[in-house]
């Protein structure tokens, strides 16, 4: 699988990042943040599915390669468990109820999923085509 798929998944997220953040800062609007979540989730979702099932075994079959995506499922899996945490904890009548609560549990899951994009760019798929270009 392509790098520029997953980048291309990183950017639409970001994207719904940057809207969803810019939400929280204006008016209650509680139907388009459950409208952005639900969106961001689905993509988010499928993406971590496709890494999991392409990218990290590729990764795992060399020695150096092996330890450094080992490393980055352990420091990043956090995001996961944040993010199911987000997504039960704040349906759309919750936020409807405190809309200055989800924005306070809203704003370091956004803060994790920026991180976890900015580091596979910044080191990990940097490393996997580094990989290919040598196998």
């Amino acid at each position: 699988m392509e790098l520029d798929f997953f980048r291309a998944e990183h950017d639409a997220l970001l994207d719904l990042r940057q809207l969803l953040l810019a939400s929280l800062d204006g008016s209650p609007d509680p139907v388009f943040a459950a409208s952005l979540l639900k969106t961001m989730n689905r993509i988010l979702v499928s993406h971590v599915e496709k890494e999991d099932a392409h990218l990290y075994p590729h990764l795992k079959r060399d020695r150096e390669t092996a330890l450094v995506a080992e490393r980055f499922e352990r420091e990043l899996g956090g995001l996961a468990t944040a993010w199911r945490t987000l997504m039960s904890e704040w349906p759309e009548n919750r936020i409807a109820l405190d809309w200055r609560g989800f924005g306070a549990d809203t704003r370091p899951v956004m803060f994790l999923l920026a991180e976890r994009a900015r580091r596979e760019e910044e080191e990990l798929y940097p490393l996997l085509e580094r990989w290919r270009a040598a196998a």
